[in-house]
């Protein structure tokens, strides 16, 4: 379908791959004036206009003519006869726009040369797409393993989750039947949620509000006034997206090493704020507060799964710290960069 809306991102690439063009456009350049020893300004004009419309129609043309995001450069047959075309079309062009802007009359007194660059520019142009299309089959390879990884710690999360759900019940059917009873209608009604909801790769913030608030429902009807909580979601990042149950296990984290160790509990605060480049979660608990050594050896499973999940997604864009300050006991800060990483919304 033909389109002039090119994605922020699919820009950044092609304006790369321009300078990549003009970068190769001075190495030619350099190559002439040192063969003749002498320094034309219309050797400027014809190289980088050579450059700048083979970019153009190679690339930018390429994208509004196939349109295909989701398979960059793939040689097909339509592409192999585009690129045909595309590239002796534009080396053309360029030579005739530098004919008329020098005054000069290179294709009448030199068509060798320019159809030599003719044939010179196809070739290298399907050498740098058949390297464009290898680095997206691997880019291609790259997001199907991490697609595989990620399923594999969010099976990982979902029963260690449930389980410890449940151990709470079992303690509660003995003690409270009414709260017990209370709680298995939230945890099927939690757990239905996650079941229609959870398969995304990433979902917004808002989702993983709604579901940290019902998973704190459920631990107060367990801890009772020893359990409260606050969350709060900035309403500019309420559609940002960001792997589901990313903060969970630092909730569970929170419950288990600061508020449970003290018999007067303490309060949970959840927030998600932003400065426009870096998106800031935080799980901040007042309660037993956590000692040097497990702020330096953080290893518990909670905190490892986030850690791999985020560095499986975001690589070295994203960060996790666990500090101790006031007025909180302990905070589990996450650092993501603001942007939607939409490789992996599938």
């Amino acid at each position: 379908m033909f389109t002039l809306s090119i994605p922020v991102e699919e820009r950044r690439n092609m304006l790369q791959r321009l300078f990549i063009a003009w970068s190769i456009a001075l190495v030619f350049l350099a190559v002439l004036v040192i063969e003749r020893d002498i320094f034309l300004f219309s050797d400027i004009l014809y190289s980088f206009l050579i450059a700048t419309l083979l970019w153009l129609f190679t690339d930018v043309g390429d994208w509004l003519i196939h349109n295909n995001a989701g398979n960059r450069f793939p040689l097909n047959l339509p592409r192999y006869i585009y690129i045909g075309i595309a590239t002796p079309a534009s080396s053309f062009v360029a030579y005739a726009l530098g004919d008329f802007v020098s005054g000069r009359s290179i294709i009448a007194t030199n068509p060798v040369r320019v159809l030599s660059w003719m044939a010179l520019s196809t070739v290298l142009a399907y050498i740098f797409i058949w390297f464009l299309t290898q680095r997206q089959l691997h880019k291609e390879d790259q997001i199907s393993t991490t697609h595989a990884k990620l399923r594999l710690l969010e099976s990982q999360l979902e029963p260690h989750m449930l389980f410890n759900t449940l151990a709470n019940l079992r303690a509660l059917v003995v003690t409270d039947t009414t709260q017990a009873t209370q709680m298995l209608d939230r945890i099927v009604s939690y757990m239905r949620a996650i079941v229609n909801g959870s398969r995304a790769n990433m979902h917004p913030l808002r989702e993983e509000f709604e579901r940290l608030n019902d998973y704190l429902d459920l631990m107060k009807l367990r801890m009772g006034a020893r359990l409260n909580y606050t969350l709060t979601l900035s309403p500019e990042l309420d559609n940002h997206l960001v792997p589901p149950f990313i903060l969970q296990p630092l909730v569970e984290n929170a419950i288990k090493h600061g508020l449970e160790p003290l018999v007067e509990g303490g309060r949970i605060f959840i927030v998600a704020t932003t400065d426009g480049k870096i998106v800031s979660l935080e799980v901040n608990d007042t309660g037993a507060g956590a000692n040097k050594e497990d702020i330096t050896n953080a290893k518990g499973f909670g905190w490892m799964q986030v850690s791999e999940r985020l560095a499986a997604i975001y690589g070295n864009k994203a960060a996790i710290n666990l500090i101790s300050n006031h007025p909180y006991k302990t905070s589990a800060r996450i650092s993501l960069p603001y942007s939607d990483v939409e490789g992996f919304i599938k």
